[in-house]
């Protein structure tokens, strides 16, 4: 029922998802939201003032997941990656969330909603087209992604390889991916200057292995989760070799982002305790797609209600 919901933008679905974001962070007023490890010291102190503060964590969950989760419908439907107007993968990226249990406040959410904007740049290269401003701008994005979490930085990859993809080689649009990247990097530095007299950081002692806690309901949804992302990745393949030239490069831009966000991910989780998120961000386009294609809408259905109940399990009952 839900995939059929969120398949197309109807009404219903443009005022039924925030609805359900904000049913989704309800546990937020029952059970403690315990601070997450950020580079800058700022960012920790505003993800520790915010939890502290109960109706504003709520709030800003709500209201940062409902905005990047339009965004990302916009994205995904500006550049046709389907037939027709879905408000899917905004679900997915929800969904994905909630079965992560990292349905609360994080600067990391602030970057998230920057990068989307920074993805809907990259598909807008064609290759007869200057992309001189399109690359400023999708870098600019990434550089407040960066600040708001370091992680990010790594994406600044994606500038370039986008290029790869679209556009022939020119030297002044690979130029203006440095120039807005540092763009916001500079302004953040010379603001916390003049704050604080001093760039304020603080980088955690590297750990050389991280523990584990694994029940048997949180390693049921972790691999109910994986198990979808493997299948959509399947199917996706399968829908891209029956698709034009533009969606394959635009899948290209998607499948970049995905293994540079898990290698930022693999390298945050093992060395700093830090669990990075950016990659929610191309798996919710690619089982978006996956489950759009799909002939059989019933086992789908039958999918994401699995998915929703053994999520719910994991965060009602075992937190």
């Amino acid at each position: 029922m839900l995939v059929i919901l969120y398949r197309s933008k109807t009404p219903v679905a443009v005022f039924s998802l925030p609805l359900l974001i904000g049913l989704l962070a309800l546990p937020i007023f029952f059970y403690p939201q315990p601070p997450e490890f950020h580079f800058w010291n700022w960012q920790n102190e505003l993800d520790q003032i915010v939890k502290n503060e109960t109706v504003l964590n709520y709030s800003l969950t709500v209201t940062l997941i409902s905005l990047i989760a339009h965004q990302l419908n916009n994205v995904y439907n500006r550049h046709s990656f389907y037939s027709k107007a879905t408000f899917l993968p905004g679900f997915i990226y929800v969904f994905s969330l909630f079965t992560l249990n990292r349905f609360t406040f994080s600067p990391d959410l602030i970057a998230h909603l920057f990068m989307v904007f920074a993805l809907g740049q990259f598909l807008k290269m064609r290759r007869q087209e200057d992309a001189k401003a399109i690359m400023f701008w999708s870098s600019f994005f990434l550089g407040i992604a960066m600040v708001f979490s370091t992680f990010s930085g790594g994406l600044v990859l994606l500038c370039w390889m986008s290029l790869v993809i679209f556009r022939p080689f020119v030297w002044r649009e690979s130029f203006l991916v440095i120039m807005g990247f540092l763009v916001p990097l500079f302004y953040y530095m010379g603001i916390m200057f003049m704050l604080k007299g001093g760039f304020d950081f603080n980088i955690a002692d590297p750990v050389e292995e991280t523990e584990f806690n694994m029940d048997f309901i949180k390693a049921t949804s972790y691999g109910v989760f994986g198990l979808i992302v493997l299948g959509s990745l399947y199917k996706y393949f399968i829908v891209m070799r029956n698709e034009v030239n533009r969606f394959r490069k635009q899948s290209m831009v998607i499948f970049h982002f995905l293994w540079i966000s898990a290698l930022v991910w693999f390298i945050g989780f093992k060395f700093f305790e830090h669990i990075y998120l950016g990659f929610l961000l191309p798996i919710s386009f690619l089982v978006g797609t996956s489950f759009l294609h799909a002939r059989r809408n019933s086992v789908i259905n039958l999918v994401v209600i699995i998915w929703l109940i053994i999520s719910a399990a994991n965060v009602l009952i075992i937190r």
